[in-house]
């Protein structure tokens, strides 16, 4: 029988996967039509696919108290989707995945402004180690590329995003949370989707079908991971997401992996294996 362990790597892994195919297929699902478009289709799609659930575990369920808090969730989540679907059609993905890898490091900001959580000396560390790597990627002395910035917000604000689901985790259990995730984007898209409205093709549905199917496995795969493994323990595998990106990128764009990109990739994980090196460290010495 396999080890927990063992099926909390694999499941991370395939999470990995997917979300460097993910990249890939935002390319082919935004042709011909534009992000606007595309994120209505997309949500409403998704609400389709969540509806026998819902129905399933009733509408009750969904009644909550902070509504309000949920709009603000989805004003940072849309946005933030939003600047990636743009600068993931307009440079390499193997950029695109290097920037993401900063995320851990502005859920660590979010937290701090939001949360008021005071920042600890090997986070700090953690946070410096990681930007100098954010630094490497975006080649601000040489060949820098404006639209790397797209990608740069959107991680950002989805560092907002992730310490609001974590405030939200407290009194609404997921299945609301998912609701009101894609429930109110598509509300909150469709003007913007009306007023830009293009009419896509039967291959625009395909990709964007398949682009939600890939979020919900995405979802599942790192809920099971993080359920049998430990977070430390799976974080360095985090990097198999350029090695899955880069053969992406090679085989269905013919991009190439740049020295610079690998290096600054590196650097960053290596500010994110840091701190939570430390966190464990800290959590297991209890305090004078």
């Amino acid at each position: 029988m396999m080890a927990a362990k063992t099926k909390g790597i694999l499941w991370f892994l395939l999470q990995c996967f997917t979300v460097s195919v993910t990249f890939a297929v935002v390319r082919f699902a935004i042709k011909d039509i534009n992000i606007y478009t595309m994120t209505f289709i997309q949500s409403c799609i998704g609400f389709l696919m969540m509806l026998p659930v819902i129905l399933k575990f009733g509408l009750v369920n969904l009644k909550t108290k902070r509504l309000k808090f949920h709009m603000v969730r989805n004003v940072f989540g849309l946005v933030g989707t939003s600047c990636f679907y743009y600068g993931v059609t307009k440079i390499h993905l193997n950029d695109a995945t290097a920037i993401s890898f900063t995320a851990p490091l502005f859920t660590t900001l979010a937290a701090v402004l939001i949360l008021k959580e005071k920042v600890k000396r090997y986070r700090l560390i953690g946070m410096i180690i990681g930007f100098i790597g954010a630094l490497i990627v975006l080649r601000p002395s040489g060949a820098f590329d404006p639209n790397m910035l797209y990608i740069l917000g959107s991680v950002f604000l989805m560092g907002f995003v992730q310490v609001f689901i974590a405030m939200l985790n407290k009194t609404e259990p997921v299945l609301r949370i998912l609701f009101y995730m894609v429930f109110l984007s598509m509300v909150m898209i469709a003007p913007l989707a009306y007023i830009h409205w293009v009419t896509p093709k039967w291959e625009n549905i395909a990709w964007i079908t398949l682009l939600c199917c890939i979020v919900y496995v995405n979802l599942f795969g790192i809920v099971l991971a993080y359920k049998h493994t430990e977070i430390n323990v799976l974080m360095p595998l985090d990097f198999s997401r350029l090695i899955f990106t880069a053969l992406v990128a090679y085989l269905v764009f013919d991009e190439h992996l740049q020295a610079a990109t690998l290096l600054g990739s590196v650097v960053i994980l290596v500010g994110i294996i840091y701190a939570l090196h430390h966190e464990r460290r800290a959590l297991k010495v209890p305090e004078l």
